[in-house]
């Protein structure tokens, strides 16, 4: 009985001594920012110049990624990159020029720090049409 006891104390203060010698986890730090999305011009025939910036508050590099709900009626140049925090992303957005067309279509801006935390997205619409 004795060393069933003793057995089953070991087996509960061993993980509990084990746990206390590793440092516990430190807040990761509040979300990155995605502010000032837009494109100009806002009606786009051709191309135009989609700009954001990002920000964390703990200056940890960025991730993020650029998305178009449809790419039948255009696409951005560059879909994603990490950046400094405060840098101004600027990207092309060409519209397709295959057939005519005149559409609203979305464009959806995620990103995250190096730790993980998520920027709530950023989205924008606009409309798009061919010919000009």
């Amino acid at each position: 009985m004795k060393r069933r006891t003793h057995a089953l104390l070991l087996a509960i203060l061993i993980p509990t001594i084990f746990a206390c010698r590793h440092p516990i986890e430190t807040d990761p730090g509040q979300s990155p920012e995605i502010t000032n999305l837009q494109i100009l011009p806002e009606a786009v025939c051709g191309s135009a110049m989609v700009s954001f910036t990002l920000s964390d508050p703990n200056n940890d590099q960025i991730d993020w990624e650029a998305k178009m709900n449809t790419d039948v009626f255009g696409n951005v140049e560059q879909k994603s990159g990490k950046e400094a925090s405060g840098t101004t992303v600027q990207d092309r957005f060409k519209a397709a020029t295959g057939a005519a067309h005149r559409n609203r279509v979305k464009l959806t801006i995620t990103a995250r720090d190096n730790k993980g935390n998520e920027a709530q997205p950023a989205e924008i619409e606009f409309f798009v049409f061919y010919p000009c």
